[in-house]
């Protein structure tokens, strides 16, 4: 995505939908990637608390997923968790991924409100929900978060309209100890651009009490 995905950092950017998709698929398998090398204690780690799980992702995997991307790191950018940059011909750093993390999906309409704001090819909200209706049943979030989310998308694009993907990642333990991630792709108008996919699973047997569930 750096300059080993782009060809020269030192072009401007102009980006049809394909290419920007690329971008989030690059990103995407990147992240998974950092989940593979992950041990299962660190994961189980994770999910003990919340601030453990934001702490791996910025301090573990996004800085991985840069290093694999010829990308330069930072957190905290602009009230917006972490973003991935990439220098312009003149040193400035430019950011062209920002990333959210939100421990609480049901309030991460917020999060989403600032991605639609920011101006990059790529924004990633990564969370932790009971998400997929074939493990939680009718607890499951996935359709009424998607549904909202969607809904800020497509007001700040009928505002605003400009080109970009807005990626989700899914961090779920179910009740059978598997701990799954998904993900799914928009473009910045609302509309799914990648479809949602299972892109990583690991038994985690914990202690004997229930898993310390999505939150």
């Amino acid at each position: 995505m750096g300059s080993k995905a782009n060809g020269s950092a030192n072009k401007p950017m102009t980006l049809t939908q394909e290419q920007l998709i690329s971008r989030w698929l690059q990103f995407r398998d990147a992240f998974v990637r950092q989940l593979e090398r992950t041990s299962t204690d660190e994961l189980r780690s994770a999910w003990t608390r919340p601030s453990r799980r934001t702490k791996l992702y910025t301090r573990e995997v996004l800085p991985a997923i840069a290093t694999d991307l010829e990308l330069r790191p930072t957190t905290e950018l602009f009230k917006v968790d972490a973003a991935l940059r990439i220098p312009a011909p003149n040193g400035e750093l430019v950011p062209i991924v920002f990333i959210e993390s939100e421990n609480v999906a049901t309030t991460a309409g917020h999060e989403m409100r600032k991605l639609c704001a920011v101006s990059c090819p790529v924004a990633v909200l990564v969370t932790v929900v009971e998400w997929n209706p074939a493990v939680f049943g009718q607890k499951a979030w996935a359709d009424r978060l998607q549904n909202e989310w969607q809904r800020i998308m497509k007001a700040h694009y009928e505002v605003w309209p400009r080109p970009g993907i807005i990626g989700i990642i899914v961090g779920e333990w179910g009740d059978d100890w598997w701990l799954r991630f998904y993900s799914l792709a928009y473009l910045t108008d609302g509309s799914v651009c990648v479809p949602q996919s299972e892109d990583f699973s690991r038994l985690i047997q914990s202690l004997p009490s229930q898993p310390s569930i999505n939150v």
